[in-house]
């Protein structure tokens, strides 16, 4: 394991670039299909836990909610920024790893939505429960989590370092992969989870890692606190 903190490996390796340009900036399709639930639920304030270069948090606050930016990597807080710059809109991403979110206070967001993040998170349930922290109650999670049956799978398989059971080291950061939708709904006891679903998507090549088109398919988890 490294002993750099997670997000600044995160940041060096996926969030190098200054040119925002380079990303993929389409939002992730689970987001896109979530927003007319969310706004039946009277969501007004979501945390986009593990933002990124803000693709997510861009397409929210054009959907007209509150959106509060948190990313571990520095790089991935500055990047939002200029994202949002460049859409004529503002936003303070906040930099914290998901595991405390102390500065944050509880129950004070409607839902959080958290994008191809808990699955490079050795222990989600962590982060599971500082998300029902800071949740008011009825609050929302939405929240995907890899499968064997991602296009990465094989690939890490061979150059990853096996941690254990479909987990794996790769340059620096963990990947966790579920074979069982059981095993991703028992992470959130704390929660009532209100649909698991299976879901494929394409996703273009990303700068500093995954130089390839490729597809991701994962287990889209919405709870409720």
């Amino acid at each position: 394991m490294t002993k750099e903190k997670t997000g600044a490996v995160w940041g060096k390796k996926h969030y190098g670039i200054r040119d925002i340009t380079k990303y993929h900036l389409k939002p992730a399709p689970f987001v896109v299909d979530a927003v007319p639930f969310l706004h039946k639920h009277n969501i007004k304030t979501i945390l986009d836990a593990g933002c990124g270069q803000g693709r997510n948090s861009l397409y929210l606050k054009k959907e007209g909610f509150e959106v509060i930016p948190v990313d571990a990597s520095e790089e991935a807080c500055r990047l939002t920024k200029k994202l949002f710059q460049q859409n004529n809109l503002s936003v303070t991403p906040i930099r914290l790893e998901l595991q405390n979110l102390d500065a944050l206070r509880s129950e004070s967001v409607d839902a959080i939505v958290s994008v191809t993040v808990l699955t490079h998170i050795l222990d989600p349930e962590l982060v599971l429960k500082e998300f029902y922290r800071i949740l008011k109650p009825g609050g929302l999670v939405i929240a995907d989590f890899a499968t064997v049956k991602d296009s990465t799978y094989p690939i890490i398989l061979k150059s990853g370092i096996s941690l254990g059971k479909n987990v794996f080291l790769e340059e620096g950061t963990n990947v966790k992969y579920f074979e069982d939708p059981e095993d991703v709904t028992a992470l959130f006891y704390r929660f009532e989870v209100l649909s698991i679903q299976e879901i494929t998507f394409e996703e273009p090549p990303h700068p500093g890692s995954r130089s390839y088109k490729h597809s991701h398919t994962s287990y889209v988890v919405t709870a409720q606190k």
